[in-house]
């Protein structure tokens, strides 16, 4: 008899029938870990498994994951992982210790994506394989966070590929046909508009799965989406809070995750820009905005203000003073300091993509905008998709602009880490809007540290600085909203912050 995971003495019936996301992204459509944005978690989590994979309330499982333990060293510069033994690929070929190294070299790669590229980059020595299921890093400098590098928190890096059928096919032929060893296998992709999944016959963690196939489709509208699942064509999106109402009259579940996500602003590579760089024009634009409007208006009530990303969450970080007050809503005195600055009529980009975790999110550009043109600026909204963006970000092409982002930050001083590095470590971040000697001293005193009490005190000083300095435009955290179909069941959708657990989903209760 079929049993499903957990000793449940439960026959575990065949995959059946269809479940189809629609968003207004799925990512850049590429299913190699290392070239796909976080956007894509979600199918891509059934697609891979992952070395070390958490609780959808984001805590170690050893259960769960391809990493069945793992040492640190007591100077923080080796890493020992144990493999899991008789996972198998979905060409039949068994998941060793050679994959995983395999996987995380092809990180560091040119064309990499990936946030940790950076930190692989700088601090590994070599890769060894110890044992066929023991996999060993050694570093050029102590890292007591790179075991963060390789779950399932926040990105792709820990998703393991097989060496041997990647460098038989060649990468162009592994996009085209990508194997993993999660509970689900490529069954089609139309560039741009779908990706389709068709579930194994029995995973090793995830037993059988509960539907036949996964869709995952393109559709930028809010209101297409929500005809859609109203239709039965469609089964789960989120949703922004003005749909909420239509949502729910049409008999549609609506629920709100446990997380909060923090939007903020931009004024990328201060640095460069004389404007940019003063901090007068920055504390203009935070004081020109009247948040509680745009929380009113677009959010329906159902957000709040917050100081200085990421918001709540900065309260994992030992002596963060989370007593500090969100910027004060001053028209007067913004408009008096462009006057005083010379900067009446000035002339900027303010780029506007759509935003699948945030479907309010061109609205709240459109805003922004207006409140900035009151106090005599011209910004100029530019619309473009977030994957174009980013790379333009990345290759510092984005000078005289400012962007937002919306994204959902982990209860995790590592990932606030990560975090804080890519955006204000301007000395190696190719993404940092700043680059300060005293904020970048505070970074490399981190690297050099294997406490974590010294690790926390330091980010809580960078978190002040930003806030003290205007660095960031911090507008307003909420949780996301998702609504499905009256044939899907509320699941766990866990707090992490790029993905939904689709793996709790599938898996038959």
């Amino acid at each position: 008899m079929d049993v499903l995971p957990g000793n449940h003495s439960v026959t575990a019936a065949p995959p059946a029938g269809e479940v189809k996301t629609v968003a207004s992204s799925i990512g850049n459509g590429v299913p190699i870990p290392n070239l796909e944005t976080t956007v894509g978690n979600d199918w891509m989590q059934l697609l891979y498994d992952t070395l070390i994979d958490l609780t959808p309330d984001g805590k170690f499982s050893p259960d769960r994951g391809l990493v069945t333990k793992y040492e640190m060293s007591r100077d923080g510069m080796t890493w020992t992982f144990y493999i899991r033994e008789g996972v198998k690929f979905h060409d039949g070929v068994e998941l060793t210790a050679k994959d995983v190294k395999f996987t995380i070299e092809q990180i560091t790669l040119p064309g990499s994506i990936l946030d940790a590229a950076i930190i692989l980059k700088r601090d590994v020595k070599n890769i060894e394989v110890k044992a066929p299921f023991t996999v060993v890093i050694n570093l050029k400098q102590p890292n007591i966070f790179l075991d963060k590098l390789f779950n399932n928190l926040s990105a792709t890096a820990g998703m393991v590929i097989p060496k041997d059928y990647y460098e038989r096919v060649g990468r162009d032929e592994f996009k085209k046909h990508p194997v993993g060893s999660g509970p689900y296998k490529w069954h089609s992709q139309q560039v741009g508009t779908f990706i389709k999944l068709e579930a194994m016959d029995r995973h090793w963690r995830d037993g059988v799965p509960k539907y036949k196939y996964m869709t995952y489709q393109v559709i930028p509208e809010e209101s297409t989406q929500l005809a859609m699942l109203i239709a039965g064509e469609a089964d789960i999106a989120r949703i922004s809070k003005d749909g909420v109402k239509e949502a729910q009259k049409a008999g549609l579940n609506v629920f709100m995750r446990s997380n909060s996500q923090p939007v903020a602003l931009h004024c990328n590579m201060q640095s460069t820009s004389r404007v940019f760089s003063d901090v007068r024009f920055r504390k203009a634009l935070n004081l020109a905005i009247d948040k509680d409007a745009i929380i009113k208006h677009i959010f329906l009530g159902m957000a709040k203000p917050y100081a200085s990303y990421p918001g709540s969450y900065m309260s994992v970080v030992a002596g963060s003073d989370m007593k500090l007050k969100p910027y004060p809503y001053d028209p007067k005195e913004a408009a008096r300091l462009i006057k005083e600055g010379g900067w009446e009529g000035y002339a900027f980009d303010l780029i506007s993509y759509p935003r699948p975790s945030c479907p309010e999110y061109p609205l709240v550009v459109e805003a922004i905008a207006g409140f900035w043109e009151k106090i005599g600026l011209k910004p100029k909204i530019k619309m473009t998709e977030w994957a174009v963006w980013r790379s333009a970000w990345r290759e510092r092409k984005t000078i005289n602009s400012v962007h937002g982002f919306d994204s959902f930050p982990a209860p995790d001083v590592a990932w606030i880490l990560d975090k804080f590095r890519e955006r204000y470590y301007g000395k190696t971040s190719s993404i940092g809007i700043i680059n300060v000697p005293e904020v970048n001293e505070k970074f490399e005193r981190i690297a050099k540290s294997v406490k974590i009490a010294e690790v926390s005190k330091n980010l809580s000083e960078i978190y002040r600085y930003t806030y003290d300095h205007y660095v960031d435009i911090p507008i307003l955290e909420f949780s996301e909203m998702i609504v499905t179909s009256r044939r899907i069941p509320k699941w766990d959708t866990g707090s992490r912050p790029t993905d939904r657990n689709y793996n709790g989903l599938i898996k038959q209760r």
